[in-house]
């Protein structure tokens, strides 16, 4: 960042027409469909945090239990750190932004 710190630098010029508040499954649910309605979104949330980023098998989502091979991968189904990383990616696809939950708010109206 310009000043030397570890702070994430968000484009203070840009209105967000909706802020999310974590990054769990709701919240990248939510930014992919705020996204594809060509809302400008902003996710504020960290992988690291929550259960889902810790759990090592994922059998109970819809459309997410075996790879495309329809195998199951390392004996069970993906991990739920695989699963953030592909709807993350998919929320990028249509213009999601996101940020710690840190991030310092200039103005809400």
């Amino acid at each position: 960042s310009p000043n030397g710190s570890d702070a994430e630098v968000i484009d203070v010029d840009v209105v967000y027409n909706v802020a999310i508040v974590g990054s769990g499954p709701a919240g990248l649910s939510g930014a992919i469909f705020c996204g594809r309605a060509g809302l400008t979104t902003i996710v504020l949330g960290s992988e690291s945090s929550g259960s889902l980023g810790q759990t090592p098998r994922l059998d109970n989502f819809p459309g997410w239990g075996e790879n495309t091979n329809g195998e199951h991968g390392d004996g069970g189904g993906w991990g739920g750190p695989d699963w953030i990383k592909a709807t993350k990616a998919q929320a990028l696809v249509f213009g999601a932004v996101f940020a710690s939950p840190g991030v310092l708010v200039s103005s809400i109206s």
